[in-house]
């Protein structure tokens, strides 16, 4: 079964890069055999887009590189997953879709492009429904949308209704099959993922093909703000009208009666602690650095595969709760793993030890090649050294891990822009023994230098060299999470 996963707009992208992560880090999609992501931005030069679909060609390559044949493929623990194109255009594939949606002309130019009558009472008739004003901050029929909507959901949602006659939508129609799930991504405050989520549930539920997919959503609430200072004073953005976007958006998808056909909507939000961004309305300056909000939201996608369709067959909203000590009051903004360790807690059970494992598994490769026993029980672990007969090629792995992986979990722990949440993961990079913060992770060195060697050698030696060492290492970082301390009980 495919996963066919919408992501509209800069949130939709970067939640997106987050559910890309932690597939690379072994996540398991139950119910879905095959992940098809969907880009949609109307700002083609956005920043944190090409982050993420720089990250889907990585993850497609890395993987058919780490795992040669279907049956590895198949058996597969690090990126697990297949990711693939949306679609392929004279041989390079991609999965920016539904392109060319805007226009460098005003958005009253745009509407009246192509009609030899547009009469006078239509044009009275959107300057009653929009601002004609030509002030930056608040025009709207002067909006070029070249860099999307700037917060205008009642421009964008006239410009998203032309999907249905964009050159792919059909072919996804066609190719979509009967088990076959969508989720989509969007935010609630600006104005990409407002007006194009309700209107990409309005076509998927009103086309035979479509109407009676299992749907999932997730739709993010206010949490950031951009700033007033610099641009930002006459900016077009203004983050003091991100709640009041939100309810709006909110009471119309109440009564909407697509959007209350969804089979699981998520919600996820940040009402305290959101930080302040340097304003920026649009193109390749647009980086926002990953989010916890973001990763949770990821993990949105994650629950929604693990519902049976009996579990879909009655539309559910959820929303997350992130529950806090008694000392820290909700106002703590260094989130660690201590906070999701819940009895029973999806997140914990489900992201956290992936998380872990992923990094467990290069830090104890970089400790096998450097600590002066690179060759134990007839294993070498180097680089271009062999286990057996086979030699190893971990530079796929390494490359993916230190230009995407790591990168992406520095950005969670980054304390800025000031006043954000942070997630810190990781204690100490540089020593295994240190690594989770908040737990234990002592370990004898022999012993562990012992067992690690024994899953080399456990090893299929059928596989190709790079499929197993990821077998190796994934064994091996199973059996670190489950000695590296007490991170199940803290």
């Amino acid at each position: 079964m495919t996963l066919y996963v919408f992501a509209i707009g800069g949130t939709g992208t970067r939640v997106l890069r987050s559910l890309i992560n932690l597939l690379a880090s072994g996540v398991k999609l139950d119910n879905v055999t095959k992940v098809v992501p969907i880009i949609i931005d109307t700002d083609a030069e956005n920043g944190d887009k090409s982050i993420t679909t720089g990250l889907i060609t990585k993850y497609i390559t890395s993987r058919n590189n780490l795992y040669t044949t279907e049956n590895e493929k198949s058996n597969a623990t690090f990126f697990k997953t297949e990711l693939s194109y949306f679609k392929t255009t004279d041989g390079v594939g991609t999965c920016d879709a539904f392109t060319n949606l805007t226009s460098s002309l005003p958005f009253i130019s745009w509407l009246k492009e192509g009609s030899d009558n547009f009469e006078e009472k239509w044009d009275d008739l959107l300057k009653c429904l929009y601002d004609s004003s030509d002030e930056e901050s608040r025009k709207e029929l002067q909006l070029v949308t070249t860099k999307g909507y700037k917060g205008n959901p009642n421009i964008g949602s006239v410009v998203f209704n032309t999907i249905s006659k964009h050159p792919d939508f059909d072919p996804f129609i066609q190719g979509f099959n009967n088990d076959d799930r969508v989720f989509i991504i969007s935010s609630i405050f600006g104005g990409n993922g407002s007006s194009g989520f309700p209107t990409i549930v309005k076509l998927l539920r009103t086309n035979n093909r479509t109407e009676d997919a299992l749907i999932g959503a997730l739709s993010v609430l206010p949490y950031y703000e951009v700033s007033t200072s610099g641009e930002g004073e006459n900016g077009a953005i203004k983050s003091s009208l991100f709640d009041l976007k939100a309810k709006s958006a909110l009471d119309f998808y109440k009564d909407d009666e697509h959007i209350r056909s969804i089979n699981a909507l998520f919600y996820v939000a940040d009402k305290d602690k959101r930080g302040v961004y340097d304003y920026n309305d649009g193109d390749e300056e647009q980086k926002n650095p990953a989010s916890i909000i973001e990763l949770i939201g990821a993990s949105s996608i994650i629950k929604f595969c693990s519902f049976t369709n009996e579990q879909l067959s009655q539309p559910r909203s959820l929303g997350f709760g992130l529950p806090m000590s008694e000392t820290d009051n909700g106002n703590n903004i260094q989130i660690t793993i201590k906070h999701f360790t819940r009895a029973n807690s999806f997140f914990h059970n489900k992201v956290i030890p992936n998380l872990l494992k992923m990094l467990y598994a290069l830090k104890y490769l970089e400790y096998a090649k450097t600590d002066g026993n690179s060759t134990v029980g007839g294993v070498r672990v180097r680089n271009g050294g062999n286990i057996g007969n086979l030699v190893i090629d971990e530079s796929v792995y390494i490359e993916y891990i230190n230009s995407e992986f790591l990168p992406w979990v520095r950005q969670l722990a980054n304390q800025e822009p000031n006043g954000r949440r942070y997630f810190t993961l990781l204690n100490n990079e540089n020593n295994i023994n240190e690594l989770i913060l908040n737990g234990t992770a002592h370990v004898s060195d022999a012993n562990r230098n012992a067992e690690f060697m024994q899953k080399f050698s456990d090893t299929n030696r059928n596989s190709s060299a790079s499929a197993s060492l990821m077998t190796a290492l994934h064994a091996t970082a199973n059996l670190m999470f489950q000695n590296m301390g007490n991170y199940q009980t803290f």
